[in-house]
């Protein structure tokens, strides 16, 4: 009867510890708060801004409720803290403000929320949500050779070929002189209105610019109307920005990048030469 008594207490004992455990986890302040991540979503439109969601379950109100945004090739996020909205079942919501021309037509966007339930507790991230920003205003035709892709909404196909062998060539070229091996695509957008090309670049754009490459996402944007590919400043203009971006995947390093006078001193050799004027 002795060893049956111990081995029940023994027992009760055990179950005691395992119920103080399973209490003390389930009444645990974080495990309460730990949040139910669904699908997010992202929506965007020329002008009017990124549309970020995202389903939430929260069994308690979160310390801090954060977006998570990288654009481009650049994997460092912006992080933007947003009001926590308590406990229960919502749907966490922010836009991304574009009116100042921070973020360029064809831009690659990823989102992702980050929750924090308590001030001690690990910050908990929720699924990824990609998107591209485009600059749907337009019709966009397409042409693409090895590496550039030309986009054009204006003009007939042999604008846009006329335009992509400019493009081909320059890239070549420049890649051959610079002793670097081009295999990322690059798209070249181009504008056939003024106002239409400053709102893509956005309010910030230097007066009289006719192009302008960004190595960051790989895009050269162009202001030439139909009847000016044939003339020669085309020919010199979109050389001159493809250059840019060719000089980018050349000196990538982890370091610094080179001053911007050889950058562009080197895209004003490479497209028009050496004068006497220079």
């Amino acid at each position: 009867m002795g060893r049956l008594r111990r081995s029940a207490v023994r027992a009760t004992l055990v179950a005691t510890v395992v119920a103080t455990v399973l209490v003390s986890l389930l009444s645990s302040p974080v495990a309460a708060a730990e949040p139910t991540f669904g699908k997010p979503t992202i929506d965007s439109a020329f002008g009017r801004g990124v549309e970020l969601t995202q389903p939430v379950v929260l069994t308690a109100s979160p310390f801090r409720v954060e977006v998570l945004l990288t654009t481009g090739e650049d994997g460092t996020p912006l992080v933007v803290e947003v009001p926590s909205p308590g406990a229960g079942t919502t749907t966490l919501r922010y836009t991304l403000d574009v009116s100042e021309g921070n973020i360029l037509p064809n831009t690659p966007i990823t989102a992702r929320w980050r929750i924090t339930p308590t001030p001690d507790a690990d910050a908990l991230t929720g699924p990824p949500v990609s998107a591209l920003y485009e600059d749907d205003r337009f019709d966009w035709q397409t042409v693409e050779g090895d590496i550039v892709r030309v986009h054009w909404y204006e003009g007939s196909r042999a604008f846009g070929e006329r335009a992509l062998r400019i493009g081909e060539e320059a890239v070549a070229s420049t890649a051959a002189r610079l002793g670097v091996t081009e295999d990322a695509r690059v798209d070249f957008f181009i504008y056939a209105d003024q106002t239409s090309f400053y709102d893509a670049l956005g309010p910030g754009t230097r007066e009289n610019v006719g192009g302008q490459a960004n190595a960051d996402i790989r895009t050269l944007f162009a202001l030439i109307t139909p009847t000016e590919i044939d003339d020669p400043w085309v020919a010199t203009v979109v050389p001159h920005e493809l250059v840019h971006l060719v000089f980018d995947t050349a000196v990538q390093n982890p370091y610094h990048f080179p001053p911007r006078w050889l950058n562009e001193g080197l895209a004003v050799y490479l497209s028009q030469g050496y004068e006497p004027g220079d």
